[in-house]
């Protein structure tokens, strides 16, 4: 059985069509948790609705702690043999779940990671794994996986499209860290890759990712966020040496400055963007990360954005942000 885990906060909008599509699936044997995160819309009550519809929904309902918290506290409870996470505003392909199950089964590994679809309305694009579709050990892909030079972050860094062995999570005792707003996600799955042995990714859509609902997923970054996971990296204790962290610290930092540039350079005047964006790609520790970047592992769109970097071309780096991407972000596959 697989239990399917959904924090629950300010989706009131899309909550019945992801609930929805979950009922839908063509795989039946599973439970759905829905945690209530304190949600101040209807959401309470619509998660209390659904749950007098099926027995295979359970509800908790808990002060608002964040999307962590609530994740943990449906894992306390969860009985599945397996694990997979949702959010509250998204959907799954109605084979979804049968995909990851049939490949579970057949490979019999920790973890099995599929591809996702970015949702614009009704808009489905496809975005393409990192990873080619087949088996891997994770003591293999651990140098590169918190940052593996293309400008993507971390190499696992959803935990939505995939299904977890829940005996390995209980296991080494994996919970994700409280109080963290972004980078949840990588982290949870790095911490499982130092415990877990193999991994499988397929090839296949099992998760929609809705991109037109700010209220319960903010894209905002605070500018300062890169810097909380590094601490929580340099504090833990496993073989840094042996995976090469710095220089997928170097990676990241090159990683933080264009995430940067991309959530914050367009919110000023065209001077101060254009002094924005200069700031960011000629920081000391930017030009050294640089040299640790790959673009030929890059796509097309993340090669354009290295070499305007690398080359320091501030107005045109502007440019495609202002004028190019809000059109392209939506019509073409990432």
């Amino acid at each position: 059985m697989i239990s399917i885990i959904i924090p629950v906060y300010k989706a009131e909008t899309f909550f019945d069509e992801c609930v929805g599509s979950i009922l839908a699936q063509s795989y039946g044997d599973f439970e759905l948790i829905l945690v209530d995160d304190g949600s101040p819309d209807k959401c309470p009550e619509l998660c209390d609705k659904w749950a007098a519809t099926d027995s295979r929904i359970k509800v908790i309902h808990k002060p608002n702690g964040g999307v962590s918290a609530a994740r943990n506290s449906g894992l306390e409870i969860a009985s599945g043999d397996y694990i997979c996470f949702v959010d509250s505003d998204d959907t799954l392909p109605v084979n979804g779940l049968q995909a990851l199950m049939c490949s579970m089964e057949q490979s019999n590994v920790d973890v099995v990671f599929g591809t996702f679809q970015f949702q614009y309305g009704d808009k489905l694009l496809p975005h393409a794994s990192r990873l080619l579709e087949g088996k891997y050990l994770f003591k293999d892909v651990l140098k590169d996986f918190i940052d593996d030079g293309t400008l993507s972050g971390f190499l696992l860094g959803s935990a939505c499209a995939a299904l977890y062995k829940r005996k390995v999570i209980m296991a080494n005792h994996l919970r994700f860290i409280e109080g963290l707003k972004n980078n949840e996600d990588g982290l949870f799955n790095f911490e499982l890759a130092l415990f877990a042995n193999s991994f499988v990714v397929i090839n296949t859509p099992v998760y929609n990712y809705r991109q037109d609902n700010a209220p319960s997923k903010p894209n905002r970054m605070n500018e300062k966020f890169g810097e909380k996971v590094f601490d929580i990296l340099d504090m833990k204790e496993w073989p840094k040496d042996k995976y090469e962290y710095d220089i997928q610290k170097a990676r990241r930092k090159v990683t933080l400055a264009w995430w940067d540039i991309l959530h914050f350079a367009t919110d000023y005047s065209l001077f101060k963007s254009l002094v924005f964006i200069r700031k960011k790609i000629t920081q000391p520790n930017v030009r050294k990360g640089i040299n640790y970047m790959r673009p030929k592992k890059m796509n097309m769109y993340k090669r354009v954005i290295f070499y305007l970097m690398r080359y320091r071309l501030c107005f045109t780096f502007y440019f495609l942000l202002k004028y190019v991407m809000p059109v392209m972000q939506k019509r073409v596959a990432r």
